[in-house]
């Protein structure tokens, strides 16, 4: 039969109601709308506007010359209010009777043999209206029923004679459209168009009836797909309703696209919206279009399998794999052809091809014969590249995710489309990327016969990578996935030849490890060989600019690759100079990729080749940086290395802060790494040296962790290793208390405006000059406005750390003219704080310019030649800076900076001994023939003895350290109270508590140093002045006891007024416990000392008693009774030595009370016998220590 589907321009006609356009139609072209235009012209409308009445007068003038519309005019006339009530009874009594009951439909009783073909001929108008719902109203309650399981639902279309017949469609499909329109309770549109799916012809009819009811479009569509009610579509229906939404979508192309939205979404009938994109893609009329865009059936299917969306991803996936066969999917059928497509567009004709075109290949392809076809060769289009590269990723989403198996004219094509010449474009670059990891992705497209060609095309890629790298934009480059997947397949790590290879095609795919056989033959025996592969390596450019925006696969990640499989010391390749410029070539963010490369480069640098590698062979050791190129980064010139040249610490632009960082790590690795393998370097003849420390002091540490914690993004990552490297190899750099204030200073400097630091210090806007500096303070004991004022500008909060290190050189020099007694405190406190805020950035080169300028610098009142002081100076000998102008230890405002200094010194000198142990082992006989006994005939030192000589240094410069630093505490004179000048007082007491703060911290972080120090003994006056400012002092208990084993008896003495001391500031029991030792100690020795030493003994001994009773009463009567026997002792030697004395008179308790440390006594000069003295003294301490326990 004919076709009765309305065209798409007339259903937009009737959509608009366009009467003028319908009046330019042919009369059979507007035959399918009559129903609806003639009941529309018979209507009374609301709309009363001259426009609609204009249009009404068109439409009578369109209908005028029809002659079926007198016959829809009569169809029109019949009573639908009758016609509606015999309808629902009848749908009543089938409801009762059941859905698939038989039976004579009371609409249309007494129809004769005849049937209803010639009934519905015969019949009027109102007996037509009861046929078609008598055929009509079983399949629409059946619908409506949803009784989808009832075997009463039809297994085929059903052959209903009164709509198979082509004579009378158009009679039945107006009676159908008016009851549509006349009864729209009984008749719903959608339902209705689901019960024509049953009938023979119903898609035409429903074109029709849709086409009369333009508005219903949606609302049928919806209905057929089965989103009303969310009826499931039955499987033996599906592709009647795909024909039917096919057929209607073609009626209304504009709502073709939504339609396919529609099934996507609600993931029903993929058939269906493969067949609507198909349909879009013809009707767009894209024969020009295709050669430069993806084809929208590739984009659609692309993007339903690599969204992000899993349920419908599985519904499509699922869609393919039911269908197997590739002839019997539309979507593989329609894919088949784009490839055929585009590799013929591809294959150019040798002998064929033009001057012109045979210029363009030679540039591509020159020395490689061509590929496939003997007499042709395949160079892929530019307008062809993204239609391959999109088409190439879908059917790797086919194999990963439907699981389709290729068919072997799919294998071919696929094939030939990968190694096809790519053009010198960045489309090119990226297909080639997507073809490389599809030949990985999918390793069963090469046979055994297809090897030579792919071989071709591998190699012509990588004689051709550096010519692509060139025009592709920055970062954009095959090279590196092509050498990254050869490094993967050589050290046989093929699942991670396979990641890579899923990470540019942006998808998950299994791949078995023994089909990638043939290709890691092809690509580590044919083309890429080990030295092949590690000399291509050094010869890629590096990426410029590298951060941690650049994604995908780099040269750094190849190199890092081969460093980790030894390929360039295996090969003898030099790649130094390659990591150099990629380190010089970093900004930020920070790559993660940079610091395991030079990590990994470290260890090959240090780290043998393998243990059964000779290791005195030359060149199986990568070579370190030299002293040159790392001095460069950091814009210092070898000659700053020198003594009397400055250093330069500001920054450089040919480097920027990350390049400076890694190159630091890059320093600190490289010395960790070969003081921890030297036992094993030492054996090689050729082995890496140790830079030399004036390099690494030259480095400006600090001052690049300032920046990075004021970048973070400039050393993301590498920030932990740095500090971690820093704290074992130069811990002076990281002291807690640098570290405390450092945070303060840069949590200030991160808050404050850079443009208000930038344009005046402290935002003030003005600014001076080092000259003017200095001048202020030199004339500060006279002015000290211009030098108060210039330090408070630099030690504002608003001021970055980093802005002020122009002024550390004047700024030291002026430090002499601060110890000036005339200098007001608030200036030499202002001057500490900028002291601290440059050593947070520039703390070694602060040090030496500190100590420089702070040494004895007077002879009278000439200044003298200052001897230039060195970092290396301080370290060798950490008790230069103590040796400064005396008047610094006695000023409290800046003796924090000595002790500083000092501090810094000390652990600098201990890291350095334990350096020198590490890099100089004492190597085991029997592995290096070259140790033996010295000329002298000394015998090697071991590795203990050599850790006990390096405890023993560092032991002897603490204890140094302390007893310089307990001898400042005594050097203050002695003051009178009664003195004007009280300040110096005061000026004493806090020296002495910064000095005890600086012992407290010595003696917890080694406690031996307290016993070393205890050991040699000091002043007995500054007993009770160190147990009351060091806290740590109570651990001297632990080693009292040895003491008092100790033979000298001023040992002895020493330990009985420490222990006292302690006893009373710390009264524990372990105090009590040492105090009874003591006592006993002192009972013992009544009866040991010698008559002529006892005086001077225990004068001393007993003075102790009354500190031990204060502390512990209990041990009162122990004091006195040794204090009787002593008494009764001198006293008989008194009675003894002078006869003339009476007993009465000597123990007298108001006689006799000399005090030996008055002036009359001292005048004496020994005229008062000791004994007498030390009978006074022993008195004396009774009394005191009766009054101590009265208290």
């Amino acid at each position: 039969m004919m076709s009765y589907t309305v065209e798409p321009s007339i259903f937009v006609m009737m959509s608009n109601l366009d009467i003028q356009g319908l009046l330019q139609l042919p009369a059979c072209k507007v035959r399918p709308l009559l129903p609806s235009l003639v009941r529309m012209s018979l209507c009374t409308s609301l709309d009363t506007s001259t426009e609609w009445q204009e249009k009404r007068k068109l439409l009578l003038q369109l209908l005028s010359g029809l002659s079926a519309v007198n016959d829809i005019i009569a169809l029109l006339s019949v009573d639908f209010h009758d016609l509606e009530e015999d309808a629902r009874k009848e749908q009543q009594l089938r409801s009762k009777m059941g859905v698939g009951a038989l039976g004579e439909s009371s609409l249309i009783s007494g129809i004769k043999q005849q049937g209803l073909m010639l009934e519905f001929e015969r019949s009027e108008p109102a007996r037509r209206f009861r046929i078609v719902l008598s055929e009509l109203l079983p399949h629409i309650l059946q619908i409506e029923s949803h009784d989808l399981s009832s075997s009463s639902v039809p297994q085929s279309v059903s052959d209903s004679e009164l709509f198979t017949c082509s004579a009378y469609f158009e009679d039945v499909s107006d009676v159908l459209c008016i009851l549509c329109a006349e009864l729209p309770k009984l008749l719903r549109l959608p339902v209705v168009c689901e019960a024509l799916l049953c009938l023979n012809n119903g898609t035409e009819v429903m074109c029709k009836l849709v086409a009369n009811n333009p508005e219903s479009f949606m609302s049928v569509c919806n209905s057929l797909l089965g989103l009303e009610n969310d009826k499931k579509v039955c499987s033996i229906n599906e592709q009647l309703r795909c024909t039917a939404l096919q057929t209607l979508c073609i009626m209304n192309p504009n709502y073709m696209l939504t339609t396919r939205d529609l099934c996507v979404h609600n993931c029903k009938l993929p058939d269906l919206a493969v067949k609507l994109t198909l349909h879009h893609k013809e009707l767009a009329n894209q024969s020009l279009e295709e050669f430069h865009s993806v084809s929208g059936l590739v984009a659609f299917a692309s993007g339903l399998l690599l969204g992000n969306d899993v349920k419908v991803r599985l519904w499509f996936a699922t869609y393919i794999r039911q269908n197997k066969d590739p002839k019997d999917c539309i979507l593989r059928q329609q894919l088949v052809k784009e490839l055929r497509s585009i590799v013929k567009k591809a294959e150019v004709p040798i002998e064929n091809s033009s001057s012109e075109s045979n210029d363009n290949i030679s540039s591509q392809s020159s020395n490689t014969p061509a590929l496939g076809n003997s007499n042709s060769m395949y160079l892929l289009l530019e307008q062809n590249c993204l239609r391959a590269s999109a088409i190439l990723r879908l059917y790797c989403a086919l194999k990963a995710i439907a699981s389709v198996k290729f068919s072997q004219e799919e294998s071919d094509l696929i094939l030939q489309l990968i190694t096809c010449f790519p053009p010198m474009s960045a489309l090119g670059i990226r297909f080639v990327s997507i073809a490389l990891g599809m030949l990985l992705a999918c390793p069963q497209l090469v046979a055994e016969e297809q090897e030579s060609q792919v071989i071709r095309w591998i190699k012509w890629l990588a004689s051709h990578s550096s010519e692509m790298e060139n025009v592709g934009p920055e970062g954009c480059s095959f090279a590196e996935q092509l050498l990254l997947t050869a490094i993967h397949l050589h050290g046989d790590r093929r699942a991670a030849a396979v990641r890579l290879a899923c990470a540019t095609l942006g998808m998950r795919m299994k791949v078995s490890n023994s089909s990638l056989n043939r290709l890691k033959h092809i690509f580590t025996e044919e083309v890429f060989p080990t030295h092949v592969v590690a000399a291509h390596a050094t010869q890629v450019p590096v990426t410029k600019n590298l951060n941690d925006a650049m994604t995908g696969y780099l040269p750094v990640h190849c190199v890092y690759q081969l460093l980790k499989t030894r390929a360039f010391s295996q090969g003898r390749i030099s790649v130094k100079d390659w990591i150099y410029k990629q380190i010089c070539s970093a900004t930020s963010p920070l790559h993660p990729q940079l610091q395991p490369l030079i990590q990994q480069f470290v260890v090959t640098i240090v780290t043998p080749l393998s243990k059964g590698h000779h290791i005195k062979e030359d060149g199986i050791l990568n070579e370190p940086f030299t002293e040159e190129q790392i001095m460069e980064v950091f814009g210092i010139s070898l000659d700053s290395l020198k003594l009397g040249k400055k250093q330069n610490y500001s920054p450089i632009d040919s480097c920027t802060l990350t390049s400076k960082l890694l190159m630091l790590y890059y320093v600190l690795q490289y010395e960790d790494s070969i003081l921890n393998n030297m036992k094993t370097l030492a054996l090689i003849q050729n082995r890496p040296a140790r830079y030399s420390s004036s390099l690494i002091n030259q480095i400006p540490v600090k001052l690049l962790l300032y920046k990075a914690q004021r970048q973070p993004k400039c050393s993301q990552g590498l920030y932990p290793a740095l500090l971690g490297l820093l704290i074992t190899h130069l811990p002076h750099l990281c002291m807690v208390d640098d570290w405390m204030q450092d945070l303060d200073f840069l949590t200030n400097s991160m808050q404050s405006v850079s443009r208000q630091a930038n344009s005046g210090l402290g935002g003030s806007g003005k600014s001076f000059t080092n000259k003017q500096f200095l001048q202020g303070l030199e004339r500060v004991s006279v002015n000290p406005a211009p030098a108060l004022m210039h330090l408070k500008m630099l030690t504002h909060p608003r001021v970055p750390c980093d802005s002020i290190i122009c002024y550390a050189n004047s700024f030291t020099q002026g430090l002499l003219h601060l110890l000036n007694d005339k200098v007001s405190r608030r200036v030499r406190q202002e001057a500490q704080k900028l002291w601290f805020k440059l050593n947070s950035v520039i703390p070694l080169k602060l040090w030496v310019l500190t100590v420089s300028s702070l040494q004895t610098p007077h002879a009278g009142k000439k200044l003298t030649p200052q001897i230039r002081v060195t970092f290396e100076a301080l370290v060798n000998n950490p008790l230069l800076p103590l040796n400064v102008d005396s008047r610094i230890l006695k000023c409290p405002d800046l003796l924090p900076i000595i002790l500083r200094i000092l501090s810094a010194c000390l652990s600098a000198s201990h890291s350095q001994s334990t350096a020198l142990l590490k890099a100089n082992p004492t190597l085991d006989s029997s592995k290096s023939s070259a140790r033996s006994s010295s000329p002298l005939g000394f015998t090697p030192v071991s590795e203990n003895e050599k850790d006990e000589l390096r405890i023993a240094l560092n032991a002897a410069q603490n204890s140094a350290v302390v007893q310089l630093l307990i001898e400042i505490c005594m050097c203050h004179e002695r003051v009178n109270p009664n003195d004007d000048d009280i300040n110096l007082l005061t000026c004493q007491r806090e020296v002495q508590c910064l000095i005890c703060s600086q012992l407290h911290q010595m003696f917890i972080a080694d406690p031996n140093v307290a016993k070393l120090v205890h050991f040699q003994g000091y002043a007995s006056e500054m007993i009770p002045v160190l147990v009351a400012g060091v806290p740590s002092m109570h651990i001297c208990l632990d080693f009292i006891p040895e003491m008092l084993q100790h033979t000298k008896r001023l040992q002895h003495l020493f330990a009985f007024e420490l222990a006292s001391h302690i006893s009373l500031q710390y009264p524990l029991p372990k105090s009590l416990a040492i105090a009874k030792l003591c006592i006993n100690t002192i009972s013992t020795f009544v009866t040991v000392v010698p008559s002529k030493s006892q005086c001077s003994f225990f004068s001393r001994a007993i003075a102790t008693f009354p500190n031990f009773t204060k502390a512990f009463p209990p041990l009162t009567k122990d004091c006195i009774s040794i204090l009787q026997q002593l008494g009764r002792m001198v006293q008989a030697e008194i009675l003894s030595k002078f006869s003339h004395i009476s007993t009465v008179f000597v123990a007298s308790p108001d006689d006799w009370d000399f005090d030996k440390d008055s002036s009359f006594c001292k005048e004496l000069n020994g005229a008062v016998d000791p004994l007498l003295l030390f009978y006074q003294d022993t008195r004396k301490t009774f009394f005191k220590m009766i009054q101590a326990v009265l208290d």
